[in-house]
């Protein structure tokens, strides 16, 4: 599953954001993410979720990188698309790659089942 979402926050500005801004962020991202599961009936346990951030300008630090992951797992996990964000549940990957320009800036979620016989290798 790929769902396609406007640019996420870094942590730099997460951490400036005032908290109803930050809860309104989160609900918009709760909005697309439905509108682009419909079809899901119930939260999927034992996934592996790399977030891709692209965006112009230089690479963010590895901690403001897996941070602006933060609203996008919150949201999944709020709307019924993964049962935990806990490592029981998910694997995470957080990546980034430089955007051509600031329209094709955005964040790329990609889900998709353990294979339990991959892992036990």
């Amino acid at each position: 599953m790929k769902i396609n979402l406007p640019l996420a926050p870094s942590q730099n500005q997460l951490l400036r954001m005032h908290w109803a801004k930050r809860k309104k962020k989160q609900k918009d991202f709760e909005w697309l993410i439905v509108q682009a599961v419909t079809n899901r009936h119930s939260a999927m346990n034992g996934v592996h979720i790399t977030i891709t951030r692209k965006s112009c300008g230089v690479e963010p630090d590895p901690d403001n990188l897996t941070a602006s992951a933060k609203l996008i797992l919150d949201a999944l996990q709020r709307v019924n698309v993964i049962k935990d964000d806990s490592p029981k549940s998910i694997s995470l990957e957080v990546a980034w790659e430089r955007a051509p320009r600031k329209t094709d800036q955005g964040t790329l979620v990609e889900i998709e089942k353990w294979n339990l016989e991959k892992l036990n290798e």
